[in-house]
């Protein structure tokens, strides 16, 4: 911990360095604020007094990531006061971040609303889905249930299992044992008798993790009606979307800007595990729906989401900073 702190104390220092050596007027600054709040209102001042332009990317709620403490009140408020109101640019993530940061900025600044970015080219997976022995639904993310949903998506599981005699595993990434809601996710295999089909294959390569994106039969994005997942927008469901796959999300958040039900995407209600276990029964039974959904989840990314098509927005925005 010691040496973490002062690994990022020295690169702090070359940082400022750097930038007060090569920032002229005219110049822009992009930064991800993080968790350090403080050295962010510096680095915006110094920026400035080089006469450059500081943009601030804005993908999360602050410090709404974890359990609201006094410690996370008290950093949020330090940076609605003193930093928002300075920076010459936002780009959020989403329309509820934008709202949030419009209360506190200043009179100039711009907003650029970038979402998710994907490198298309990359997770434009091919069908093999045809070479499993037993489909499986496939998840990827942290075995986290305030982030991801994962408690409901394997009680829903669960019982589709226990009430429908069909070959269906589920495989997703993430360690089980050091996961903080391992001891319910132990009681839900335990409950259901899942073991050997609701399969923890850990932390994967992004090649590892195209593999089984392409064997697919179905995707998941199941979370929960939160503050976290309200205000962000998860990248792995653009990757989802790339991979051509029918995928099942909940009518949370900036996805319900983007996707479309029934065209692009499958949606139901967030907690609701009757009707994603009615959903899954359909997919699994309707390959043609799953060729529907995957292709035009496809067109949707590709469109929308592709980093080349994001990224030429962005290059607009900023000339007119």
């Amino acid at each position: 911990m010691l040496i973490r702190r002062f690994n990022d104390w020295t690169d702090k220092c070359r940082l400022d360095k750097f930038l007060r050596s090569v920032l002229k007027e005219g110049d822009i600054v992009l930064s991800y604020i993080g968790f350090d709040v403080e050295y962010c209102i510096h680095l915006c001042k110094l920026v400035h007094k080089c006469g450059a332009k500081h943009v601030m990317d804005l993908c999360e709620f602050p410090y709404g990531t974890r359990k609201e403490t006094s410690y996370a009140i008290r950093k949020r408020r330090i940076e609605e006061k003193k930093l928002l109101p300075i920076v010459d640019g936002i780009i959020p993530i989403s329309d509820s971040l934008r709202e949030y940061a419009s209360q506190f900025v200043g009179r100039d600044c711009k907003f650029h609303k970038v979402p998710i970015m994907v490198d298309y080219k990359k997770y434009d997976l091919p069908d093999r889905s045809s070479e499993t022995e037993i489909p499986y639904i496939f998840h990827s993310g942290k075995l986290q249930d305030q982030k991801d949903g994962i408690l409901g998506m394997f009680e829903a599981y669960g019982k589709l299992l226990r009430d429908n005699d069909i070959p269906l595993r589920f495989i997703t990434t993430g360690n089980l044992q050091s996961s903080s809601d391992r001891i319910q996710i132990e009681e839900i295999v335990e409950r259901y008798q899942l073991k050997d089909k609701l399969i923890f294959v850990g932390d994967l390569s992004q090649e590892q993790i195209q593999d089984y994106l392409s064997k697919a039969m179905m995707l998941l994005s199941y979370r929960h009606d939160n503050r976290q997942i309200k205000y962000g927008f998860s990248t792995k469901l653009g990757e989802y979307m790339a991979a051509g796959k029918p995928i099942i999300i909940t009518k949370v958040g900036e996805p319900m800007n983007w996707l479309h039900d029934g065209k692009d995407c499958i949606m139901i209600d967030a907690d609701d595990e009757d009707a994603l276990i009615n959903i899954i029964l359909r997919l699994y039974a309707d390959a043609d729906l799953r060729r529907y959904l995957g292709e035009n989840a496809r067109i949707t990314c590709k469109n929308s989401f592709d980093y080349v098509a994001v990224a030429q927005h962005l290059k607009e925005f900023l000339s007119t900073l």
